[in-house]
């Protein structure tokens, strides 16, 4: 039986049927097969479920869903829809903030920079290199792979790796004689307990190999002593060999290691070498020369980390090594562990404070990690050591010029240039000291520097002489040393920007400057200061056709002229590109806001203006100003806390009471807002803005007939006032007189300028009106004016919906999204736009997209349903429990979420559900109806029928009832009961299915088989695709012995549904009746597969 939903009334005619016979042995099926026949046929049997368990549900309805219309504007609106708030800067600022072309400057000047100005930087490439070596062949890699005390690239002969691992003299300068001793070399004497009895070495090694013959096992010491005769005599591959043969049988001697790895070293064998050298450690007591020698061979084989672990366990026995030091340091700095590395090169120096290495690494470590004080300290330290060293003066010196140190700098290039004369580098960084100090000297180091290296490697001795060039007005010098820049580097973007501001600023050719701009950009196109100074030239080329026109044309032709040039276009989109590339440089922005004022991009350039004062809050230098600057950047009681700080002079200002009111009522303190423009009323009475101001807070007060008569004064001061007209038109709304509002709105789209608001308040009267056509073309001209705006593409898209143009509304609300991927009412609308399509996977995305930006209770309520509608019972459940924390008077959605939790076969809960349904709504009885039917899922039949009275008594035509309580008497065995029943619903409706099927199977008990034949087969005329009805009249069929008939029928039910296993089964009976065991057997086994 099926639980009817409240709201849709119309399925009261879709009853469900009871249990089906298996007609072989007679009997009902047991409650097991009725769940499993469930299973097998929830999703096949659309109209008629096969038990009495199952639940269905109804389509949501649309007609009672809030739909989201975004508010277009309020009485509390802030802005005026006609004009903008002038921002007005002081005729100075104006001046100062000119854009001034200057040559590209480096960074070593101590001169600052005026903060109003544009300053071209030059990344300077010579002077302050933070890639700095001490040159080609000294960088810290070579210095590891040239140190004299560990050969690297090793040509390998006899005995070089042998030679190079054991050194004696650094053997003697790091260890006692004691520990030289137990490891000693292949020309020290050996052991005495292996000494030679005789000086007969050639006898006493036959005599051992006589012995080795007889009993390897028994004798294998004699394959030491042999081995130790083999190194007397210098067979050293016989003694390897013997070696390897004593330790096959005495594993632990560690002598026999320690030997065979001088004898692989010997062989050119490291590997085998370093095998031997870990058993010895093994084995052994005395590990500091063990470890020293493991250090030197993986160092060799440029092992770095196995050598820095062996360097550390040797400085752990051996603390003081200054050379373990070292060497694990340079690996460290190998290995880029520079922390490490230092701590290393820390100890060394000081323990050995006339350490190069270790200085040197410092110095350079210091440098490159800006710590110039210290690297000062440690470069003047290795001069002290090495005084001839011209490369550490003249690294000294850079970093003296990175705290200025100009004076010391110049010292330390001039004992450079003195050691060595031949380094052009030197003459570029002193020439670069001069350069505003003795323009005449640093042009001579320039020049020496070019003698000396004219190549591509030395451009910025051709640029830095330029730059003095171009600051003595030397300005065809200059040009000539850019060119030839260009000509060794013709992509070399600071020459052709540089040679675009000469030609720009000298001598006045903007096309020539253009093209040297656009070749900068070509070969970099994230050049910010190409992007300024071609911005730049675009806006004086704008200028002087402006001029032009002016001397030709009147005012009129200027304007369109505006719409047809492009220079100026061409300006705001390179300030754009600069300001894309470097967003917190403050200039950019004003810039690009005036450029944009002379496009009347008004909002934009208010943006812009915004911008600016974030980021530099001194540019104002008025109080005006400094208010209209804060209420940009919205920052209300300052404004308020400014006010009150101001003389009585600029508060007789009326604007600036417009300007305070506003700030009050950013801040929600509209009594403060009207009291403050009393005021200005009282200072000016005729200032028309005051009268609108004082309107638009009364509406926010709601009281709208005072509203509408300061309204009225201020359009009767200035009757072109169109945000009069606008906020009249809200106040004419709100009072009811819908006609007075569209007279005013249509006034306030003639006068405004800029009538975007006015469109869409419009567009809301004819919505309002339901005249949706009307209201979607004037949607469509706000959206010209503003083609990013939410309220216009939801309020377009509602309409649309309306009108039932689902696709286009569709358009809208995804547009809305688009814009602002936070606005929830277009995600809401386009879920409720996709569910009536009956696409409801998009629905159930956006539904939940809503619910991850806000707690929607709604979203909630229709997520809910529409989990439910695809079967997620689960969700489904989850969400209607949410939605009824906000619902808890709706009776409706707690029938949903009975509805829910029957599917979910959580019948106890959901007759709790049902229960605070009908406590909220005792008059609906499908309320009644559903709870019986829950009831008689739990066999609590009494209950059930109590339900069931109770929804006839409210609803005596309810077949669903009449069903349901026949279900329970056949069920009962009261045949008479529940004809009558069954019979009564019949009468009701003679087409109802389900009554026709019930009592053919209560006849069919009673064994009146002709009577449950003609309802039967009355039922099926009615729902043909039935398989249950099939198989119940072959049931029937085979109760009148007609097998054959029988068998078409459970066929036609297997046809209808082919996983229908009640049918599959009774046809097997019907083949084993034929002793047609094969296909019996076919049909049987389907059976078995769907039972599983």
């Amino acid at each position: 039986m099926k639980i009817i939903n409240v709201n849709n009334k119309e399925n009261n005619d879709s009853i469900i049927l009871k249990e089906k016979d298996n007609w072989q042995n007679g009997n009902n099926k047991n409650e097991k097969d009725i769940e499993k026949d469930k299973k097998l046929h929830s999703n096949n049997n659309k109209s008629t479920e096969n038990n009495d368990i199952s639940i269905q549900g109804n389509i949501i309805n649309f007609s009672d869903i809030n739909f989201y219309e975004r508010n277009i504007a309020t009485a509390t609106s802030n802005e005026s829809t006609s004009s903008m708030e002038a921002l007005s800067l002081h005729a100075n600022t104006v001046s100062n903030n000119i854009v001034t072309n200057e040559f590209y400057n480096d960074g070593i000047t101590s001169i600052s920079e005026n903060q109003n100005k544009i300053k071209y930087k030059l990344l300077d490439e010579g002077i302050i290199n933070e890639g700095f070596s001490l040159d080609f062949n000294e960088t810290i890699e070579n210095i590891i792979n040239n140190r004299i005390y560990i050969p690297s690239n090793i040509d390998i002969k006899d005995g070089d790796l042998y030679s190079v691992i054991h050194d004696k003299e650094l053997r003697k300068k790091y260890f006692n004689p004691s520990e030289i001793k137990i490891c000693p070399l292949l020309d020290d004497p050996i052991p005495e307990k292996y000494l030679p009895q005789t000086e007969n070495y050639q006898t006493e090694i036959k005599i051992l190999s006589e012995k080795i013959n007889e009993s390897k096992t028994t004798n294998y010491e004699c394959y030491k002593y042999r081995a130790f005769l083999y190194l007397l005599i210098g067979d050293y591959k016989s003694a390897y060999r013997d070696f390897s043969d004593a330790i096959h049988y005495e594993k632990q001697n560690s002598d026999c290691y320690w030997y065979r790895h001088l004898l692989s070293l010997k062989f050119d064998k490291p590997s085998s070498a370093i095998k031997d050298l870990e058993y010895v450690t093994e084995y052994s007591d005395n590990n500091s020369l063990n470890f020293y020698v493991k250090s030197r061979l993986y160092e060799v084989l440029d092992n770095k980390k196995f050598a820095i672990y062996n360097y550390t366990c040797l400085i752990q026995i051996k603390p003081h090594m200054i050379d373990a030091y070292v060497h694990r340091g340079l690996l460290l700095e190998a290995q880029k562990q520079y922390s490490y590395a230092l701590e290393d090169f820390k100890n060394v120096y000081q323990r050995d404070c006339n350490n190069i290495i270790a200085i040197r690494f410092l110095s350079i470590y210091y440098y490159k990690n800006n710590l110039y004080h210290d690297a000062i300290k440690a470069m003047s330290r290795w001069i002290n050591i090495q005084p001839s060293n011209h490369k550490v003066y003249f690294l000294r010196g850079k970093a003296q010029t990175k705290l200025n140190m100009w004076t010391s700098a110049y010292e330390d290039f001039n004992n450079a240039i003195k050691l060595c004369p031949g380094n052009s580098k030197y003459y570029l960084y002193r020439g670069c000291i001069e350069r505003n100090r003795n323009p005449t000297k640093a042009i001579e180091d320039f020049s020496i520097s070019l003698l000396l290296d004219n190549s591509v490697k030395n451009l910025n001795a051709y640029f830095y002489r330029a730059f003095v060039y171009y600051t003595q007005n030397d300005n065809d010098y200059a040009f000539h040393d850019l060119n030839k820049i260009i000509s060794l580097d013709n992509r070399n973007v600071i020459a052709y920007i540089n040679l675009g501001i000469i030609t720009l600023n000298r001598y006045n050719q903007l096309y020539e400057a253009l093209d040297y701009f656009n070749h900068a950009l070509e070969c970099d196109p994230n050049n910010v200061q190409g992007y300024i100074c071609r911005g730049n030239v675009y806006s004086r080329m704008y200028k002087q056709e402006i001029n032009r026109k002016i001397a030709s044309f009147n005012i009129y032709s200027i304007k369109f002229m505006q719409k047809k040039t492009t220079y100026l276009d061409r300006s705001i989109r390179d300030y754009s590109r600069a300001i894309h590339l470097n967003p917190s440089n403050f200039i950019y922005y004003l810039f690009r806001g005036r450029l944009l004022l002379q496009a009347m991009l008004t909002n934009e350039a208010k943006l812009d203006f915004c911008t600016a004062f974030e980021l530099n809050a001194s540019i104002a230098q008025t109080a005006i100003q400094k208010f209209l600057i804060l209420s940009f950047q919205k920052k209300w009681e300052q404004i308020i806390s400014e006010y009150k700080r101001t003389d009585i002079e600029i508060q007789n200002d009326s604007n600036i009471y417009i300007i305070i009111s506003r700030a009050y009522k950013n801040i929600n303190n509209l009594e403060k807002s009207l009291k403050v423009i009393e005021k200005g009323l009282i200072v000016d009475v005729s200032n028309e803005n005051l009268y609108l101001e004082k309107g638009i807070i009364l509406l926010a007060f709601n009281k709208f007939d005072e509203a509408l008569n300061n309204l009225s004064k201020a359009l009767s001061i200035n009757p072109k006032l169109s945000s009069g007209y606008y906020y009249r038109s809200l106040c004419y709304f709100e009072l009811g007189d819908i006609d007075a509002s569209f007279e005013d709105i249509s006034k306030a789209i003639k006068t405004d300028t800029f009538p975007f608001n006015a469109y869409l308040i419009r567009a809301s009267i004819y919505n309002y009106k339901n005249l949706y056509s009307l209201g979607i073309e004037d949607c469509n001209e706000a959206l010209k004016f503003e083609s990013l705006s939410i309220c216009g593409y939801l309020l377009r898209g509602s309409m649309r919906f309306k009108l039932k143009q689902y696709g286009l509304a569709l358009n809208d609300f995804t547009m809305a999204s688009f814009i602002d991927g936070k606005c929830y009412y277009a995600y809401f609308n386009r879920a409720i736009t996709y569910q009536l399509i009956e696409e409801p996977e998009n629905a159930l995305k956006d539904f939940s997209s809503v619910l991850l930006l806000t707690d929607n209770p709604e979203a909630y309520k229709y997520r809910g349903l529409l989990y439910w509608q695809l079967g997620d019972f689960y969700n489904a459940t989850v969400d209607l429990k949410k939605a009824l924390e906000t619902y808890k008077d709706d009776f409706e959605l707690y029938c949903q979420y009975g509805l829910c939790l029957n599917d979910y076969k959580q019948y106890d809960k959901a007759i709790i559900a049902f229960n605070k349904a009908i406590e909220l709504n005792r008059c609906n009885d499908s309320l009644f109806l559903n709870r019986g039917i829950l009831y008689k899922k739990k066999k609590e039949f009494d209950k059930a029928l109590k339900d069931f009275s109770k929804t006839l008594l409210l609803n005596p035509s309810n077949i669903d009832a009449y069903i349901n309580i026949g279900y329970i008497y056949h069920k009962q065995k009261k045949y008479k009961k529940a004809m009558e029943m069954f019979s009564t619903a019949i009468i009701i409706k003679p087409e109802n299915a389900s009554a026709l099927e019930g009592r053919a199977m209560l006849n069919y008990d009673l064994k009146n088989y002709f009577s449950a034949l003609y309802d039967i087969s009355h039922a099926l005329e009615l729902d043909f695709q039935n398989p249950q009805y099939h198989n119940n009249r072959g049931i029937i069929y085979k109760a009148m012995n007609d097998n054959m008939t029988a068998l078409k029928c459970f066929k036609m039910a297997v046809y209808y549904d082919p996983n229908f296993y009640l049918a599959h089964y009774n046809i097997g009976n019907m083949y084993f009746i034929q002793k047609r065991y094969d296909k019996a057997l076919i049909s049987f086994n389907k059976v078995s597969i769907y039972l599983i």
